[in-house]
Formats: C-alpha cells, structure tokens, sequence
C-alpha cells in the first residue's frame, strides 16, 4: 500500500475552571499565533493559534497510529499548562454558545476566511450562518499527505471515503448537532500542497486514546479504499444516502450503514 501521511488541526474552547458553572471563555489575546503565522512549540512542527474564540494547533505529519497519538497530547498537554496559570483549561466540545463579553472582539465574528468546498458538486461551500450569533464551533479536521492526493480526482474521492469510514460513524461517535449549523456537512474539503483536507468531523475523536487511534485508523481505511480501487463510496446507490445521512444527523440510518458496510465504531 501507499505511505500516508496524516495531520491535523483541530480546535478546542477555554473555559474557567474556577465559575460554578463552566463557562467558555475567549481564547484571543491568551494564546498568540494566527492562520498565517502559527506559534511554534518546538522545531519539528507542533504549533498553536487562536482561530475566532477557539484554540487551534497541529503537529507535524504522522506515519504510524503512535506517533499521531504522541503528537496530539504533547500539544493539548502544552496548552494546558499554558493556560493553566490563568484559571482556565480546555474544553473539547464541538460547539459553545458564548456569552455576549467574550464576542466583543472583531475577530470573534469572523467566519470562514478561506472557502472550502463540497466533493459531491465540486462547488464552493457557503459561508456559515447560525440563528443564535454566540454560536461557536469547533473542528477536528483531518489532512492527508501522499503524492497521489495531489491529483485532483483521486483527492475528492478520498474525501468522499472519508465521508463512509470517518463521517458516517461520526453520526453515532459524536453527540454534538449544533456544529452541522455552521461546518461539518458531507464532503467539506480544501486541497493541500501535500494532498487534501477532510473538514466534515468536529473534535469529538480528540478525546480519548481510543478515539485519537480510531480517527487515524479510519483515515488510513479510507485512503486504502481509494488507492486500491474498492469505490463502494462511488456507488450511486449509496452515495446520496452517505450524503444525506451525515447531513441530516440521521442516527437510525448511520446504525444500517455502519452494519452495511461493516463500519468501526468500536471506541
């Protein structure tokens, strides 16, 4: 099989640790680094930012399940301690509704800078749009790296791969709903100088060993599934009640295609 590189940039949310109720707090100003100029951690490629009121990092690509895991908690284990002194901690949930004090930054209200796109119409994503404005949300998006990526067909079927082995047993894995409001549809994908970008998962699969380990392990399923020609998730029986399942949040019909097409979902 072909070598796959996986990274990723996910996002995560502040909150105070010392409130009677938790309370998500505005990460601009605390942590430094920006989508153009990233704050390095060390000299290999971990890094963090601030990404609207959010907390974004990413590590450098990985080749083997352990590595990604090692890379992932080194950099959740450094924000922690960064923020640590300011009575705050991380918080991995997929969405937050903010309190109107921490939004009164303009870069709190600025919303999908660089467009993404969707792998079913190959058409520009709109830009987010939620009826409550303290909505928040937070991506755990996953970037895969091989030579073969760069080739712009074989990159969107990756994506819609990634859709059956990462995005259908999201449905299930993940309990947040209120991300699909702003990110998260079927198919959300950047092409990358190295490959391409899945941008469909929150940063549910953050939490545990398990799931860190089970994200990297169903990226590799769906890259697998490409380059070996299996195109089950081509299948235009299927590929709209991928789309649509994913979409729509439809737990009932995740549960038939995860059976259907023996699916992990073991976490």
């Amino acid at each position: 099989m072909e070598k796959l590189l996986l990274g990723c940039d996910p996002e995560m949310f502040l909150h105070s640790v010392d409130a009677k109720i938790a309370m998500p707090v505005s990460a601009i100003g605390l942590i430094g680094g920006s989508k153009e100029e990233p704050k390095p951690i060390d000299a290999i490629g971990h890094a963090v930012q601030e990404d609207n009121v959010a907390v974004e990092f990413c590590i450098p690509p990985a080749s083997d399940v352990l590595q990604w895991d090692t890379s992932i908690t080194f950099v959740m284990d450094h924000i922690k301690e960064m923020v640590k002194p300011l009575g705050l901690t991380i918080n991995i949930s997929a969405s937050e509704i903010f309190p109107d004090t921490e939004l009164d930054n303009p870069k709190a209200k600025e919303f999908g800078c660089d467009p993404d796109f969707n792998a079913y119409t190959l058409e520009m994503n709109p830009k987010p749009y939620a009826d409550n404005p303290n909505l928040r949300s937070a991506g755990g998006h996953i970037h895969f790296g091989n030579d073969l990526l760069k080739d712009y067909t074989t990159a969107v079927n990756c994506i819609k791969a990634a859709d059956l082995f990462l995005g259908i047993p999201s449905v299930l894995l993940d309990a947040d709903t209120r991300r699909r409001e702003l990110y998260g549809k079927a198919g959300c994908f950047r092409i990358k100088p190295y490959g391409v970008e899945y941008r469909t998962l929150s940063n549910f699969w953050l939490k545990t060993e398990a799931t860190r380990k089970w994200a990297f392990e169903q990226a590799h399923r769906a890259f697998n599934a490409v380059v070996s020609g299996h195109r089950l998730f081509e299948d235009p029986r299927f590929m709209p009640i991928i789309r649509r399942t994913i979409d729509q949040n439809d737990k009932e019909m995740a549960k038939k295609l995860v059976v259907m097409f023996d699916l992990s979902t073991e976490v």
